[in-house]
């Protein structure tokens, strides 16, 4: 088996994260033989374990200053971070994945998660896992669409 993921289910719940191990490799090293976990496997499933956990707890320490800069970022709108998007990528490079990375960016919220995680890990050295950048996204998305219920509160 060449993919492993695993997720938090205690202190935190929901966040999970994923490994490949690329095809070419798999005659010397798999993450599972046989449906059960090699060495190799529970080392990258404890290293994963360990990557979401601290990132959690980056998260917990920093919601509000993660909170704002996810909320700057989507106060420029989706068309406007999908099109700098757009404009960042590599064409040149990847032109023949051009129409498909049009349509998934405009099409889906992939384009926009990425920006924001891209943006945050500029801003804060660190990469966070895309499950805690979602739900990010959902507070700030949630915070504007009841911003005016919100106003009238304060």
């Amino acid at each position: 088996m060449n993919n492993i993921g695993v997720e938090i289910t205690f202190p935190f719940t929901g966040i999970s994260a994923q490994c490949h191990m690329p095809w070419f490799s798999l005659p010397s090293k798999r993450y599972k033989d046989d449906g059960v976990l090699t060495a190799q496997g529970q080392q990258t499933a404890r290293g994963l374990l360990r990557e979401i956990y601290e990132a959690c707890c980056f998260y917990e320490a920093n919601e509000g200053s993660l909170l704002a800069e996810c909320w700057r970022i989507r106060k420029k709108g989706k068309w406007r971070l999908v099109w700098q998007w757009l404009r960042a990528a590599d064409w040149l490079e990847n032109w023949f994945s051009a129409p498909l990375l049009v349509l998934i960016g405009f099409l889906t919220d992939w384009a926009l998660v990425d920006q924001c995680r891209n943006a945050l890990e500029e801003r804060f050295s660190r990469k966070l896992p895309e499950d805690i950048v979602r739900n990010l996204l959902c507070l700030v998305e949630w915070g504007q669409k009841n911003a005016k219920e919100l106003e009238t509160c304060f």
